[in-house]
């Protein structure tokens, strides 16, 4: 099972403040892209993929009172990593060099919190009796702080930090693809989406006919939602909706979905699907709008 599985700036997902008790220097904070985990991005899948620039503002370590000038790679520094698979207990370290610039410095980064969505049900953190992830701050070898300039050691203490979910910390994950037959990049189609109050996903939204996607992740709320594809934009009266096609992982799945109209339907007709997520199932839904390009054709006679 995965319980935390790779590192975040440390508002990226929940608000909080790591100065919020006066901690830290009365000064600008600093920050230093986090690598990517290749360990994640080569796990037997199901499994997240990490892909993002060192300039993502999610993905940064942030410090006060002094600026990190380096890191290493991630390691398994407890347990086992191999072909892909971690061992029932493991822990991931990365090593942090900075420069301090104060007598006293914080270094703030976030914890993500596994999701049935990326590794499969079953397989995270809600799935994890008691509080037995935890996260700590300590040298590569043991709980000392190492000061590179006269290569002195000093205790850090015990900066373990556990963690335990509450019952309702399930989410799910609502993705919507849009297909073009043929396939065509520069022709874009709006969408809007109702939704349970809390759930947060971006609306309206545009996709092109070439595969893009929307996704809206970490759905805390259950209820009815409905997507809807409104053919009105330049170049859209050319294309016809022929089919919505849902899918759905869960324990169970999500098993009804209604279309609102008779496909296939021509722009500026709308087509949409509605259906219902339960979260504490772990519910994911997938919907594909399936576009198909209009063709005229005119019947040329010829008279001998």
């Amino acid at each position: 099972m995965h319980a935390q599985d790779f590192l975040k700036t440390y508002n990226a997902t929940t608000p909080t403040d790591p100065c919020g008790d006066g901690v830290c220097p009365l000064v600008a904070p600093t920050t230093y892209p986090i690598p990517i985990d290749a360990n994640v991005n080569n796990a037997i899948p199901p499994h997240p993929t990490l892909n993002y620039l060192p300039t993502d503002p999610a993905y940064q370590f942030t410090m006060w009172g002094g600026t990190i000038t380096g890191t290493g790679s991630f390691v398994v520094s407890q347990g086992s990593y191999s072909a892909g698979a971690y061992s029932s207990t493991s822990s991931t370290s990365i090593l942090v060099t900075f420069t301090a610039s104060s007598t006293e410095a914080v270094l703030a980064w976030g914890g993500n919190i596994s999701t049935h969505s990326d590794w499969g049900i079953g397989q995270t953190a809600v799935n994890i009796s008691g509080s037995p992830y935890h996260e700590r701050l300590s040298s590569g070898l043991n709980n000392n702080f190492h000061d590179n300039t006269d290569n002195t050691d000093s205790t850090l203490g015990n900066g373990d930090r556990s963690m335990k979910l509450g019952p309702d910390a399930f989410s799910s994950r609502l993705t919507v693809i849009k297909v073009g037959n043929p396939v065509d990049p520069n022709t874009f189609f709006p969408f809007t989406m109702s939704q349970p109050q809390g759930a947060n996903c971006a609306t309206p939204f545009s996709l092109a006919a070439n595969g893009s996607s929307q996704t809206c992740n970490l759905i805390g709320v259950s209820g009815p939602f409905t997507v809807t594809e409104i053919p009105t934009a330049p170049g859209d009266y050319k294309w016809g909706l022929t089919s919505i096609v849902c899918t759905s992982i869960g324990d169970p799945p999500v098993g009804t979905f209604t279309l609102n109209q008779s496909l296939p339907v021509n722009a500026p007709t709308p087509g949409s699907v509605t259906f219902s997520i339960d979260t504490s199932l772990q519910q994911d839904v997938t919907c594909t709008f399936t576009q198909q390009a209009q063709t005229n054709s005119v019947a040329i006679q010829s008279r001998p």
